[in-house]
């Protein structure tokens, strides 16, 4: 009789399984999530160093702080919408739980990162539709301004 063993990278792998042996969808759910933490804030899952640190322990004392800015992938530079942002920390912080019962399925993933692209692009047209007012605008007060 041949017996299965899990193979995953170092970080990925939901706790649960650590204690139990068990893979199961919400297994998915969880690494899932980790990927969206580390696409979200640009850091590894697992820093290296004297102090190994998994990035969910990393993120949990900037969210109690709300200190979104740290939060964010540094290369954006400060470059996004803080409310997409706080929804997709939010997504995937649901994603992570240690306890999979509570983790959504993977059909909620696909909506709730769609409403978080609505969210962007209502908030790229909103500035869009306002650099076009603000250029409108200075074009009326000064025409010879072109």
């Amino acid at each position: 009789m041949y017996q299965l063993a899990f193979v995953g990278t170092s970080g990925y792998l939901d706790p649960e399984f650590h204690s139990s042996g068990v893979i199961n969808k919400k297994s998915d759910v969880y690494s899932f999530g980790i990927v969206l933490l580390k696409l979200v804030c640009g850091q590894p899952v697992i820093t290296r160093g004297e102090e190994r640190i998994h990035i969910i322990e990393w993120i949990n004392p900037l969210i109690e702080r709300g200190d979104i800015r740290r939060i964010i992938d540094p290369r954006f530079q400060g470059e996004f919408n803080i409310n997409v942002a706080w929804k997709a920390v939010e997504i995937a912080m649901s994603y992570v739980l240690p306890i999979g019962i509570k983790r959504p399925d993977m059909s909620c993933v696909l909506l709730e990162l769609k409403e978080c692209l609505d969210l962007e692009m209502g908030s790229r047209e909103t500035q869009t539709t306002k650099s076009h007012i603000l250029s409108n605008s200075l074009e009326i007060a000064h025409p010879l301004a072109r």
